[in-house]
């Protein structure tokens, strides 16, 4: 065994003809070590290579413009932009507790190991800009109530977002995250318990007419975000066209 050479070192281990031979090893014993496949280098590299950290914190600003735009399946920064743009100028104080929502539902997200390519694209935040619009309107509140409520509530959508996504399947979870953090709020605070239904619209003249017909299809795209503001809706829809002209 020590002057005759080594058949082989594969997995680490160096077996001799000697041995083989001798029955030192036994036939079965032989045949293993011999056999055995040697490692793969490349494998073993995959193996030392460390796992990257997960990233925590808002991550990328575009990511933060996304949330605005993916309400309406937007992906485009500057078409976020746009959005957060005609909501500001809709109502601000919804606008930032928007904005908050879809922060804090982006910081949850990277907290808890979701897929950061998703987060980034908006798709873990949008939820969370609709819990900030709806709670600026819907609950009677001071503002840093609002904004502690549409933390907590915008904190809830991307776990809530990660759970239904399976259970719907081929179809997508779209708002169901939203829904169920707002209407658990809603129904706690019952908003509308004492509301009293205000005069039916009238229209007096030609020129009304032909101007709610004008402005009620940008109007529509506004109260989207909860919002009534015929500008605020040319802006998004502006903000449509830069994502995709045809969508305009």
């Amino acid at each position: 065994a020590c002057t005759t050479p080594a058949l082989g070192t594969w997995a680490g281990r160096t077996v001799s003809r000697a041995a083989c031979s001798s029955g030192a090893l036994g036939r079965t014993g032989c045949v293993r070590a011999l056999a055995t496949k040697p490692p793969d280098n490349g494998d073993a590299e995959e193996q030392s290579r460390p796992t990257p950290e997960p990233e925590y914190g808002l991550g990328p600003p575009e990511g933060l413009l996304r949330n605005v735009g993916q309400v309406i399946f937007m992906d485009k920064p500057a078409a976020g932009s746009l959005a957060l743009i005609g909501l500001a100028i809709g109502d601000p104080y919804l606008a930032g507790l928007g904005f908050a929502g879809g922060a804090t539902a982006t910081v949850t997200a990277r907290a808890v190991g979701f897929d950061e390519e998703a987060t980034d694209n908006g798709l873990m935040g949008y939820n969370g800009v609709l819990v900030g619009c709806a709670f600026s309107q819907f609950l009677a509140v001071s503002p840093p109530v609002a904004l502690a409520a549409t933390v907590a509530g915008a904190a809830a959508t991307a776990p809530l977002a990660a759970v239904l996504k399976p259970l719907c399947g081929k179809v997508p979870q779209w708002t169901l995250a939203f829904n169920a953090a707002t209407l658990s709020a809603l129904l706690y605070t019952r908003p509308f318990a004492d509301s009293v239904p205000g005069p039916p619209a009238s229209i007096d003249s030609n020129y009304e007419l032909l101007n709610a017909v004008l402005d009620t299809p940008f109007v529509g795209i506004s109260q989207i975000f909860v919002v009534d503001n015929v500008v605020s809706g040319n802006v998004i829809a502006l903000g449509l066209l830069v994502q995709q002209p045809s969508w305009a």
